[in-house]
């Protein structure tokens, strides 16, 4: 059984962008008012994300931190304040740089999506705005990781979510599963998987990190380092802000799991298993382990995270929990639509991950995996 200890969900003045250099006109994009720049630290955008209904563990500004920190990346939030200086919407970036492209604002890098937050729950001509503010600090574009109404905003599509709403009924929840789910679950429950939840900070930068490097070397893919993971812990994990859950057999790791948590929405992150234990089907029972719990502790939704529209069988297995499929659109407010990444569209690195020892797979990600975001 998961551990019942409940886990929660737990400032610099604003100041706008600088005006274009002498002898610039001003086009039409610039007589809206211009967006406020916050640090992530400012307390008044803890208050909003705190507030908010659809704040997401990646608004909170412990991600930003961990992305500044691991990468060096400069995280910021861009908002509307209210007459009395509290902030009325807000979205939070980060400025990437990269020598082959120019800098461009996301929101947010390694994450799936990330939508303005307002109080008022519209935000009126973002876009447009977005896009004097891009002008004035000299960025090539800016992408925000949501759907954005306006004009010149370009789209990206190809990918799903799954959600899974949450009932306070864990039995309704079992008989919604689909019955290869179902099978699965019971499987790892008779070869007696157990689920553990991570209690120090090895779970997750040995136990799931040793698994994690298994995992993406086995899909031909660069690992994140292991400073990300430790810091992970440190600003999120040890702050109520997520957890490792861990499946053992017969007292060996064969799948692990992380999870954000906040504002009653779980978020599955980040997942590994050893390829010598997929037949005691260990994630089915991880899974439905981690539905159960958040049941029993008021959790609204759980996030299975983004898929390729071609990957048919991992869209297959987050449907089978009963989430919900939704398209996921990326908009860009830029001069032309920017190219996609080269190591998003090229397979010449993973026949080397795969065929290479794991050092290979690490020593790739600590020099690429900055720029996948």
């Amino acid at each position: 059984m998961l551990a019942t200890g409940r886990l929660r969900g737990a400032g610099t003045k604003g100041r706008p962008w600088p005006s274009l250099e002498g002898g610039a006109t001003t086009s039409g994009l610039d007589t809206q008012p211009e967006l406020t720049r916050l640090e992530t630290g400012d307390a008044r955008w803890l208050r909003l994300v705190e507030s908010h209904p659809d704040a997401t563990p990646f608004h909170h500004p412990a991600w930003s931190r961990v992305v500044e920190e691991c990468y060096g990346f400069r995280p910021f939030v861009l908002g509307d304040l209210e007459a009395d200086g509290s902030l009325a919407a807000g979205l939070p970036f980060i400025e990437v740089a990269n020598p082959l492209r120019p800098r461009r604002w996301v929101s947010l890098p390694y994450v799936d999506s990330c939508a303005p937050l307002a109080l008022t729950g519209d935000w009126p001509s973002l876009a447009q705005r977005l896009a004097a503010a891009r002008r004035r600090a000299g960025i090539g574009s800016v992408e925000v990781r949501a759907s954005l109404p306006g004009e010149g905003v370009h789209t990206r599509s190809g990918w799903v979510g799954h959600v899974l709403p949450l009932s306070d009924d864990v039995d309704a929840h079992l008989k919604a599963l689909h019955g290869t789910t179902r099978r699965n679950v019971r499987i790892a429950e008779r070869e007696g998987v157990e689920i553990r939840i991570g209690d120090g900070e090895s779970s997750l930068t040995d136990t799931f990190y040793g698994l994690h490097v298994e995992t993406r070397r086995r899909l031909g893919v660069p690992v994140q380092p292991r400073r990300f993971f430790r810091l992970l812990w440190r600003e999120m994990i040890v702050r109520d802000l997520g957890f490792v859950l861990v499946a053992f057999h017969r007292d060996v790791p064969v799948a692990a799991a992380v999870f954000l948590s906040f504002n009653g929405r779980l978020v599955y992150k980040y997942g590994a298993s050893a390829a010598s234990g997929l037949q005691v089907r260990p994630n089915n029972l991880l899974f439905w382990h981690v539905i159960r719990w958040a049941v029993e502790h008021g959790y609204r939704t759980l996030d299975f995270g983004r898929t390729d529209l071609g990957q048919k069988g991992l869209r297959s297995f987050k449907a089978g929990w009963g989430a919900k499929e939704e398209a996921l659109v990326y908009s860009f407010v830029s001069d032309d639509l920017p190219a996609v990444p080269v190591h998003r569209s090229s397979g010449l690195i993973a026949p080397a991950i795969r065929h290479s020892p794991a050092w290979v797979t690490r020593l790739l990600g600590e020099l690429l995996y900055r720029y996948a975001g």
